[in-house]
């Protein structure tokens, strides 16, 4: 008897050893794929609409709020970026009459519209612009039905800003500044597919409105989207919202195509007691870059071309009380702006090429912009301000399929995706002027023509492409002859030992190839550079997370080295190493010079 139980308890635990061995080997196996889940629901986009990375399995995840909090960091519908859609400084260079010019004609036809002797004529500053300081207070607040296995997520950002103002013509640019205190707000619902793995399913619009809630009084209480026909007749309705809250189905987001025409129209109110006419000033803003005054006949509309970058985006309907625009220094900012998301897919004929596009077009990976900072403050007082600013840039895909025709790989492909980046490096000039006066000092713009190279190598299986493996991302001079700088070799240390190390920008990488880090530890970056003219001393900088640019620590024979602290979003992140020639910030009738590298890294739970 003693003998039969001992053999049942060994039993029992062999059954459990293999039973954990089992669930081991599935969640490495399920790490493993996690590139690969991400880049199948992609290329499912032509056919259902759903988002680039809507169905993965977090398996590192402790609980649904760990595994949605992170989801919700990773997706594009969430990105900084979106919060920031409106923001972008326009271009305050006194040689920039035409804008001033223009301004001046929509004042007169203001004028001439809204004359009347009782109210007071709302006029366009010359220029206007909300510079972000911060998002502080990032909320994710989520709420989980566990009879449906659904989810509704809230985030909330809170926006500190500076709104600046400069209502005089006398071609200078010396504006005031005014506080912006916004709320960030963006809706989502979420499925729930298995143990830790969620879909996104339901997206809101997303609303950016004063905090204080009782001084709001602008306010936007409808949007529609209307498509031009080849006949140029826009009475198809693609959209429609009524609420900055309401939810839609990933499929009912308008899916539009480069080149199409839309009208996009809006209803606001304002509850102000201002006596300026017209009451409110509205703003389109789209193409990332692109700012537009809307049209007002009683309803608020603009027509705009719909550009060539593939992807999940946000169009912009931006509502000022007019009021706030005519002075510079009164504390009277009022605005509501809501981002309406929208899809671009391709619009080619092959549909293996359409398929490959749409999935690496929608990736951060495959933007040159994005990672790169743009901003205009300043790093330490000791050394030059400058930053770039870009063009939207315009991508070029040249795509080789290989068909297999055999069970598990019906084809392969090879893609080259080459990015043409023109813009301007802008360098203040602080001579003659008083430094703690920075807007004083006069703008220098250098000619930025860059060309951005990526790699990447996909399978298709089951009619679906998966990408498996992409190189980092080359961004050098497009005229060959003035490449003089050269990055050779870049390399991660933890705790002084090697972990991941490349010679080379255009070398195809598997998941298991990019560096991986814990969340929130420290590493250490070595880049070796060169320059041809060796009188010419380099700068090297670290690009991180889009909006923070740190100087490396110059050592001999052109090595530079930085110690970084990881972020915690898990996941897929990339940083870019800038080296870029000092003469060219220090010295007015020195060109632009410089070259990049983007470089992916993976994230991984802290332990």
């Amino acid at each position: 008897m003693k003998y039969e139980i001992e053999k049942n308890l060994i039993v029992m635990v062999l059954s459990v050893m293999l039973i954990l061995t089992a669930s081991l080997a599935c969640n490495k196996k399920k790490k493993e794929d996690i590139l690969n889940n991400d880049t199948t629901n992609a290329s499912n986009n032509n056919n259902n609409n759903n988002s680039t990375i809507n169905n993965i399995d977090y398996t590192q995840s402790d609980n649904d709020t760990t595994s949605l909090n992170t989801l919700v960091s990773s997706l594009e519908y969430f990105s900084e970026d979106n919060v920031a859609i409106g923001e972008n400084e326009e271009d305050v260079t006194e040689a920039n009459l035409s804008t001033i010019k223009n301004r001046e004609s929509d004042n007169n036809t203001f004028n001439t519209i809204f004359y009347n002797t009782t109210f007071i004529n709302a006029k366009l500053p010359a220029h206007w612009f909300r510079r972000r300081n911060k998002v502080e207070n990032k909320r994710i607040e989520i709420t989980v039905n566990p009879e449906d296995s659904t989810a509704i997520v809230k985030v909330e950002r809170e926006i500190n800003a500076d709104f600046i103002v400069d209502t005089t013509f006398d071609k200078k640019f010396n504006p005031g500044s005014k506080p912006i205190n916004d709320l960030h707000t963006h809706y989502a619902k979420f499925k729930k597919l298995g143990k830790k793995v969620w879909q996104l399913t339901h997206i809101s619009l997303w609303e950016k409105s004063l905090q204080d809630k009782e001084s709001q009084m602008v306010f936007i209480k409808s949007v529609k989207v209307y498509k031009y026909d080849s006949s140029g007749n826009d009475s198809t309705l693609v959209w429609q919202a009524d609420s900055s809250s309401q939810f839609f189905a990933l499929n009912e987001i308008p899916e539009l195509h480069p080149g199409d025409n839309i009208r996009v129209e809006a209803k606001v109110e304002n509850n102000s007691d201002s006596p300026y006419v017209p009451k409110n000033f509205a703003f389109l803003h789209h193409s990332e870059i692109r700012r537009d005054l809307m049209e007002d006949t009683g309803i608020f509309s603009k027509k705009y071309t719909i550009g060539d970058k593939v992807g999940v985006h946000f169009a912009a309907i931006d509502i000022l009380n007019s009021e706030c625009l005519q002075n510079q220094s009164q504390d009277d900012y009022n605005s509501m702006v809501w981002g309406i998301p929208y899809r671009i897919t391709s619009s080619g004929v092959n549909s293996d090429s359409t398929a490959i596009i749409a999935l690496l077009g929608e990736r951060d990976l495959f933007y040159p912009r994005r990672d790169i900072h743009e901003d205009n403050m300043p790093l330490l007082q000791t050394e030059p301000i400058w930053w770039r600013k870009y063009e939207e840039p315009a991508a070029n895909f040249n795509i080789l399929v290989d068909n297999k025709n055999d069970s598990t790989i019906e084809a392969s492909a090879i893609v080259n995706v080459n990015w043409n980046l023109n813009g301007n490096l802008i360098v203040l000039d602080k001579e003659g002027a008083k430094y703690n006066n920075p807007i004083t000092w006069k703008r220098i713009k250098k000619t930025i023509a860059e060309i951005a190279l990526r790699r990447a190598e996909l399978i298709k299986k089951d009619g679906q492409w998966q990408l498996i493996k992409f190189s980092p991302m080359q961004i050098i001079q497009r005229d060959e002859a003035k490449r003089t700088i050269t990055i050779q070799k870049i390399s991660i240390l933890k705790n002084y030992d090697t972990i991941w190390q490349i010679t080379s920008p255009m070398k195809l990488l598997t998941k298991t190839d990019i560096p991986k880090i814990i969340a929130g530890e420290r590493v250490n970056i070595i880049v070796e550079v060169q320059n041809d003219d060796n009188n010419k001393k380099i700068l090297l900088y670290l690009h991180h997370l889009g909006n923070v640019r740190i100087p490396f620590i110059e050592g001999i024979n052109g090595v530079y080295s930085l110690e970084l602290e990881a972020g915690k979003i898990q996941g897929i992140n990339s940083v870019v190493i800038d080296a870029i020639e000092m003469d060219c910030l220090t010295n007015k009738l020195v060109p632009y010079n410089a070259a990049m590298w983007k470089i992916p890294y993976f994230i991984d739970k802290q332990k």
